[in-house]
């Protein structure tokens, strides 16, 4: 089912990251036409998209806007559920986050937080995958995390989301102590963590990190083995950055 999502969508390779005030509609139709075979709203609070039809409606759906992933942050299962049920008709592919290392998430225990609470996310993810199942069949469970110092332990990870029901990973190849936004180029990303990722799961595998200039793209799906590349700050300083130079 994962790779039938997979060639579902395209086989795409140039993905558009979602950035918190950054990834709204107007960027992400730019993206397009600029090469992104397929772009991800910012990161939505699971539990307000779940229980207010106005914040709901601060995310609106384009139909020009096409493959679009919802990306949902939170830690209650019942309300990714909910949320990922309502999105799910809209979408290609709602998309759980695990890993942002921001303030707000460390406060709320959501994003690359959830990296530690091993059981909670597990149930966050089977809560999600299957919540989009029933909601609409065609759409897939995915989830973006982060990585650990040890490699064997992030593999650990990605095998875990993966048996309760994520069906495409993309793979921030640095911790969460590392940041995000401008303080990125303060730590280039792992792509060998990426790479070991990769070889050990049977699924799509998204490679995020060092996405700079179009010749990184080619540099890292040689280096990662990765079916995609994700680029974020990347394509806020060149937004043609997946079109050949």
């Amino acid at each position: 089912e994962a790779w039938e999502w997979f060639e579902s969508v395209g086989r795409p390779v140039y993905w558009l990251a979602p950035m918190v005030g950054q990834s709204e509609c107007a960027f992400r139709m730019l993206a397009r036409r600029n090469g992104a075979h397929i772009c991800s709203t910012e990161m939505i609070d699971a539990a307000g998209y779940a229980r207010s039809e106005s914040y709901r409606a601060q995310f609106p759906f384009h139909p020009e806007d096409r493959p679009l992933i919802v990306q949902l942050g939170g830690s209650n299962p019942a309300d990714l559920a909910a949320a990922a049920a309502l999105a799910a008709p809209h979408c290609a592919a709602v998309e759980l986050n695990v890993g942002c290392p921001q303030r707000c998430a460390k406060k709320g225990g959501y994003g690359a937080f959830l990296m530690e609470k091993r059981e909670l996310l597990a149930e966050c993810v089977r809560s999600m995958a299957d919540a989009i199942r029933k909601s609409n069949p065609k759409a897939a469970c995915l989830v973006k995390i982060r990585c650990f110092d040890d490699v064997a332990e992030t593999v650990e990870l990605a095998r875990m989301v993966r048996r309760c029901g994520c069906q495409c990973l993309t793979v921030h190849g640095r911790t969460r102590v590392q940041g995000g936004g401008k303080r990125t180029g303060r730590w280039p990303a792992n792509w060998e963590w990426i790479r070991a990722v990769k070889q050990a799961l049977d699924i799509p595998v998204i490679s995020n990190g060092n996405i700079r200039t179009h010749r990184d793209i080619e540099e890292c799906l040689a280096a990662t083995g990765a079916d995609g590349v994700m680029s974020g700050c990347g394509m806020l300083r060149r937004p043609w950055i997946f079109l050949p130079q």
